[in-house]
């Protein structure tokens, strides 16, 4: 978000714990931080965003919640819009769990494609776990 705030005159931030939103407003007051229950009903127009980028969020989605949470993204989309997502799609995480509890799934670049249909996938990159993560 503090990257995205160097390009880009009004940077929005989503978030559903509201802790990390309290702290983050102190910390950067120029980022208009919300704190909202569902990422998949954020309260903005349609065609909003030049860039909506997630930051491993979806890969803490259920199965159950995600399609809705990206069809929200593409909904905030602008037609000559970007979709940056930087998520796990290792199958190393596949934890289970029910919706609203936490866990991680890593999803293959392929399963975001398929679901994101509307949308051209331009390139992939890999991303290396930490140096700390057990792997």
């Amino acid at each position: 978000t503090m990257v995205l705030s160097e390009f880009y005159k009004h940077t929005y931030a989503f978030e559903r714990e509201e802790a990390l939103v309290n702290i983050a407003l102190k910390l950067l007051p120029q980022i208009k931080f919300e704190n909202v229950y569902s990422l998949n009903k954020i309260p903005l127009e349609d065609k909003f965003f030049d860039l909506i980028m997630t930051f491993t969020c979806l890969q803490h989605h259920h199965d159950d919640e995600l399609q809705a949470t990206l069809n929200e993204a593409v909904r905030l989309l602008k037609p000559a819009g970007y979709l940056l997502l930087c998520e796990e799609t290792s199958d190393y995480f596949s934890d289970s769990f029910n919706v609203g509890e936490f866990g991680t799934i890593g999803r293959p670049v392929n399963n975001y494609h398929r679901r994101l249909d509307s949308l051209d996938l331009i390139a992939t990159s890999p991303r290396p776990p930490e140096p700390s993560c057990n792997r």
